[in-house]
């Protein structure tokens, strides 16, 4: 049989605000864990705080795994005669990118410029 035994020590109620160092290629959804900053009964440890992380949409990358996508509209002249780009990029460097004179671009073709996307979790110091 179980009974309430009356006990001097309570549990009290706070806010606190902390900052969460978030590990360069965290993708959304990913949970972060930090143990002993979760709720605490009297004679029990900390629980873990469990932090899931969610990435707002930027207006011109969209993020696909660890590499970044940017739609780009060109002209039919573009499209055939080639062209010249910059965007700049995240963090703050300046793109170009360009199309030869003589190669087509077609509808919905797409163009891979390695080592410009996100920072690997695993290896921060590669990029999609």
């Amino acid at each position: 049989q179980e009974y309430e035994v009356p006990s001097d020590e309570k549990c009290m109620t706070k806010s606190e605000t902390t900052t969460i160092p978030i590990e360069k290629g965290t993708l959304s959804g990913d949970l972060m864990k930090h143990p002993g900053m979760g709720p605490q009964l009297p004679k029990k440890i900390p629980g873990e705080m469990i932090v899931k992380i969610v990435v707002k949409p930027h207006t011109m990358f969209q993020r696909v795994n660890n590499d970044l996508v940017v739609d780009i509209d060109i002209s039919l002249y573009e499209a055939l005669m080639g062209f010249e780009r910059e965007i700049v990029h995240l963090d703050g460097q300046i793109l170009h990118f360009s199309v030869k004179r003589g190669d087509i671009v077609k509808p919905g073709a797409g163009m891979q410029i390695r080592g410009m996307g996100m920072p690997m979790k695993e290896d921060p110091t590669s990029f999609g």
